[in-house]
């Protein structure tokens, strides 16, 4: 198998962040794109509510990344909904608005590609932030069609810094 890697100009500084047939969904900085095709225009499909000085710093791609200032996973849920993470958050986008999800015991960060999706529809996901005290750190369980996320597993103080 051979590939092929191009740049699609329009797209610049957008990153796809779902891909299903007919279905792909992209972000930059802190909106959500909707699209068929990628090489048909994107429709706005949701703003994650954001400090202004935030949106304006991240301007520069640069201080976007330095302050990670952007989406790191979007999951399409069964029911319709996405399920995002977003800087230091987690939400849902539902009818079109974001809505963050209740139920995180502190602000954390989920890596890009760390969330899991069961056979029920439940997503999974990790803390991930310094740790440097070597406190718990939790895996979190959220159930389409919730507005709260349950803890499914706690690491016990001292045995991991953080989870990917």
């Amino acid at each position: 198998m051979e590939w092929r890697i191009h740049e699609l100009p329009h797209l610049r500084g957008y990153t796809v962040e779902w891909a299903d047939e007919g279905d792909f969904i992209l972000s930059r900085r802190n909106i959500l794109y909707q699209t068929s095709s990628l090489d048909k225009p994107l429709t706005q499909l949701a703003v994650i509510d954001a400090p202004s000085w935030k949106v304006a710093a991240s301007r520069s791609r640069l201080a976007q990344r330095l302050l990670r200032f952007l989406v790191t996973n979007v999951v399409r849920l069964a029911n319709g909904d996405l399920f995002v993470t977003f800087d230091k958050s987690v939400g849902i986008v539902r009818d079109g608005k974001y809505q963050p999800i209740k139920g995180l015991h502190r602000p954390c960060r989920v890596l890009r590609s760390a969330c899991a999706l069961d056979r029920e529809g439940n997503v999974f996901f990790g803390e991930y932030l310094a740790n440097d005290e070597r406190g718990e750190m939790r895996i979190y369980k959220y159930a389409a069609g919730s507005d709260r996320l349950d803890v499914a597993y706690t690491f016990p103080a001292n045995s991991i810094k953080h989870v990917h």
